[in-house]
């Protein structure tokens, strides 16, 4: 029965990958009939256009943006030189009330009119990732790479080792929860993604305590059944 559900639940991913992407039309046919309209010459060249899933594939810039930092810094950009696993820590722990200053998640516009837009003449506002190697390579170096590669590798493995002596309802609740911020990692930034995990881990845990003490105070109430699956 659980081979089988997960073969479904397997289908059904690969479904929505595939028909997700594709688009039911090519955003290129307005701007090819307003140059016909305008009168422009047409040319013999015909361009194919892009399949749905190599368009959704250029939203992620990771590995684009890890090899510009590469090539630009420290040659055309100095090394921020920036403490990130502390302020990671900092800014994931401690609630801006108690620290108003606590620096904002600015890294993708930074990046994007920077490192980006290098050699380009285009300004853009946008946010483009930057992608987790790239910006510890900025802001220390290859030793920074490596010492982020460290503690973001044993923060998952502690969150897996917790994940795996759950029951099975929490297990799937843990794993739902923190799948897409770990997905999205490999995109974003240090600092943003470690203290987003931190600050869920707090609610989890704030959460999971509250529920306990609802649990041994009121046994019989729905809220206490709920976690009482999920336990």
């Amino acid at each position: 029965m659980r081979a089988r559900i997960r073969a479904t639940f397997a289908l059904l991913v690969a479904a929505a990958m595939v028909a997700l992407p594709a688009s039911p039309a090519d955003p290129d046919d307005d701007l090819v009939g307003d140059q016909d309209e305008e009168g422009e010459e047409e040319t013999d060249l015909v361009v194919e256009p892009d399949p749905g899933w190599l368009v959704a594939l250029r939203r992620f810039h990771g590995l684009d943006s890890l090899l510009l930092t590469v090539d630009l810094v420290p040659v055309v950009f100095p090394f921020r030189n920036e403490p990130v696993v502390a302020d990671a820590f900092m800014r994931g722990l401690v609630p801006r009330m108690f620290m108003p200053g606590k620096e904002l998640s600015t890294r993708g516009p930074e990046f994007a009119q920077t490192i980006w837009a290098f050699d380009s003449g285009i300004e853009s506002g946008a946010a483009i990732a930057p992608s987790m190697p790239g910006d510890l390579y900025h802001a220390g170096g290859t030793a920074t790479v490596v010492l982020g590669a460290l503690v973001w590798g044993l923060l998952l493995g502690l969150l897996d080792r917790w994940k795996d002596a759950l029951a099975p309802g929490g297990r799937v609740a843990v794993l739902v929860l923190l799948a897409t911020q770990v997905l999205a990692s490999v995109e974003r930034d240090f600092v943003h993604c470690t203290a987003t995990l931190l600050q869920t881990l707090v609610v989890l845990l704030l959460a999971g305590a509250a529920l306990s003490l609802l649990w041994r105070r009121h046994p019989g109430c729905r809220a206490t059944r709920v976690a009482e699956s999920l336990a």
